[in-house]
């Protein structure tokens, strides 16, 4: 990898990279080849001191008067992001450098690079950020950017890793658009658009890259973003096709995956059929038809369409019978949304008390999240008096536990994003704390299953080992404390950044050794690549099926009147299906369930291999209910 960077410097770079290479240390040595010039007369001209003292020149890249055209003439730039100088970078890091280097051979003349040393937690500590907006942004404006970058690193694709936001990075902090994407050593651009969902005055705005997941040397060219007004058609916008390491129809995983799902995931069904005397038919019309599958597919409910009974909602309730066959139901406890508001309190009891009268998996999300802006206002109210806010919490936990087990909730993530939120436990600061939440929980529902869950082990290429590692961590010790946990859960949040299938399946066989039931909890792909979308949903679905650990794949979310994040969604707003929903219907309704038409041998039998679930095996007007399992069964059909 480094040979294929080195290739791509001029002979000043070269002799740059070699001298920063004696400098470095060993776990960062590759990075020298990354090398290059500090920039000079940018905002980031403090940096320079302690992080280089070579300058280049900066220059300024061309637009590319195609997409200007395209856009039209009523586009206005507002981030004018073409001049690398002007970014601004690369964060607290200690490891990390920003550099101005030039670049040959594209339609653009000069990047800035960001070299980062060492991973970093959180990955924002190193970043590179483009120059703010110019003009101001109202809500229900349609934004279009463009992104010129390219990455190497060490990882084994080559490539790099990014996650990017358009924010508005003041004080009231708030994210336009999420992008994330895995770069590399090739230039290349990236698109994409949305409808500003609140106003921005000039300067507020920006674009920051964060990169502190990996070692890397990430170089970004351009950052341009315009404003079309609030009547442009987001379909008509160019867009990026974006691809993932296994989308190929004969990547070698997909064979695998087969082997696996045939081992794990299927048994064999026989079914006999026998007179009324008790004697064998032959020749006898089987037919052995899935009912429900054993796996779990499930999506997350919206409490304010479940609870209500309008056209919408119906159909809203009618989609998720057709599809899943598991639920998660909202249980949040923030006091304007959540379980303290009496308006929340009462959809939430009426979209438990649904679910729990359909034959479906129910499980809440969740009880306790270590933060105090999304939990009761008591607990804030407690903040500075430790004893009380524990106190506060475990009768929380004590309330909330009894209400869902009240409700034959069968699964409850106990413990949401423990890695990253932990402000109670930095207030109180005991020992067992978590444990003593998951004690108090199943003191009051002690049938209902536990789960922890947490995000970003699974997602962005599933290289976050920093998350992975602390995650585990945290597990071990709770399992150490002897508490009761039913499962682990991984959210799933996927971007443009995608997790190949043989990677999940390295990351699931991690946590598979804790001996406990694996689940994906919140799974949702952000993508304006509608192709791509419905690509990685099924893979990704496969993949998790094949592995045995994996009990449920949870969808957070599947129609766009009811979506957290919007692109994500599989049916739109006027319930039309994206090609990610035939996905998921091609899933559940084909390629997943079994139903297969046999005749019975001389012996008056005829044997199914089918994935594992409920069946009704029918023949000559009779019918019977069966479950197969891991191990098989038999089913006896008496003809009249």
């Amino acid at each position: 990898m480094k040979n294929l960077l080195l290739a791509s410097l001029t002979p000043l770079l070269l002799a740059a990279a070699t001298a920063a290479a004696s400098r470095t240390t060993a776990s960062a040595a590759w990075l020298a080849a990354a090398g290059g010039a500090q920039i000079a007369g940018s905002p980031v001209e403090a940096e320079k001191a302690t992080r280089g003292t070579t300058e280049v020149e900066p220059r300024t890249n061309p637009i590319d008067r195609d997409l200007v055209e395209r856009l039209g003439p009523d586009a206005e730039l507002v981030i004018a992001g073409n001049r690398p100088a002007d970014f601004r970078g690369p964060g607290p890091d200690p490891t990390s450098r920003l550099t101005l280097v030039p670049v040959a051979g594209e339609d653009f003349v000069q990047a800035a690079r960001v070299s980062v040393g060492e991973a970093t937690d959180p990955i924002w500590d190193a970043q590179l950020t483009s120059p703010p907006s110019t003009a101001a942004v109202k809500k229900g404006d349609v934004l279009f950017g463009s992104l010129d970058l390219r990455a190497v690193s060490e990882k084994e694709s080559g490539g790099g890793q990014f996650v990017g936001w358009l924010q508005n990075g003041g004080s009231d902090w708030h994210g336009f658009r999420k992008l994330e994407g895995a770069p590399g050593a090739a230039w290349q651009r990236r698109h994409f658009a949305l409808k500003a969902d609140a106003d921005a005055a000039a300067g507020e705005m920006d674009f920051v890259f964060q990169l502190g997941m990996i070692p890397q040397a990430f170089e970004v060219a351009n950052v341009l973003l315009w404003n079309l007004g609030p009547d442009a058609e987001l379909d008509r916008l160019p867009k990026t096709r974006l691809t993932y390491e296994g989308q190929a129809p004969d990547a070698p995983w997909r064979a695998e995956a087969r082997r696996r799902i045939d081992a794990h995931r299927k048994a064999d069904l026989r079914v006999a059929v026998v007179d009324a005397a008790g004697e064998p038919v032959r020749g006898a019309r089987v037919r052995v038809a899935m009912d429900r599958l054993g796996f779990g597919i499930g999506t997350f409910l919206s409490d304010r369409h479940v609870a209500a009974d309008d056209a919408t909602a119906q159909r809203y309730k009618r989609t998720v019978l057709a599809h899943f066959n598991r639920v998660t139901a909202p249980s949040y406890g923030a006091q304007a949304w959540g379980w303290p508001d009496p308006a929340s309190r009462e959809r939430y009891l009426a979209t438990l008390a649904w679910a729990s009268e359909q034959d479906l998996t129910l499980k809440a999300h969740p009880i306790v999240w270590s933060r105090f802006d999304w939990m009761p206002r008591s607990f804030s109210e407690a903040r500075d008096d430790p004893s009380a806010l524990r106190a506060e919490i475990e009768r929380y936990i004590t309330e909330v536990a009894t209400i869902l087990a009240e409700h034959r909730v069968e699964e409850v993530d106990a413990l949401n994003e423990p890695v990253l939120f932990h402000e109670f436990d930095d207030v109180i600061r005991a020992p067992g704390l978590r444990a003593a939440w998951f004690e108090a929980a199943h003191d009051a529902a002690p049938r209902m299953r536990l789960l922890i869950n947490e995000h970003g082990v699974l997602s962005a290429g599933g290289r976050n080992r920093i998350k992975q590692d602390k995650y585990a961590a945290i597990i071990e010790d709770l399992l150490g404390r002897g508490v009761p946990l039913g499962g682990i859960g991984f959210q799933g949040h996927i971007g443009e950044d995608f997790t190949p299938p043989e990677k999940l399946w390295e990351v699931l066989d991690r946590f598979a050794a804790f001996g406990l039931p694996l689940h994906v909890t919140e799974f949702d792909i952000n993508t304006e690549d509608e192709d791509t979308q419905a690509d990685y949903l099924r893979d990704f679905v496969t993949a998790v099926y094949a592995h045995p650990a994996v009990e449920s794949v949870t969808f957070w979310g599947f129609w766009g009147g009811a979506m957290w994040i919007p692109n994500a969604q599989l049916w739109r707003e006027d319930w039309t299906m994206k090609p990610g929903a035939e996905a998921l219907v091609e899933l559940t309704g084909e390629t997943l369930r079994t139903d297969e038409r046999v005749v019975t041998g001389a012996d008056g039998t005829a044997t199914v291999r089918g994935h594992l679930g409920a069946y009704t095996a029918s023949a000559g007007g009779v019918s019977q209910r069966v479950e197969l399992g891991g191990g098989g069964a038999t089913v006896t059909l008496r003809l009249p």
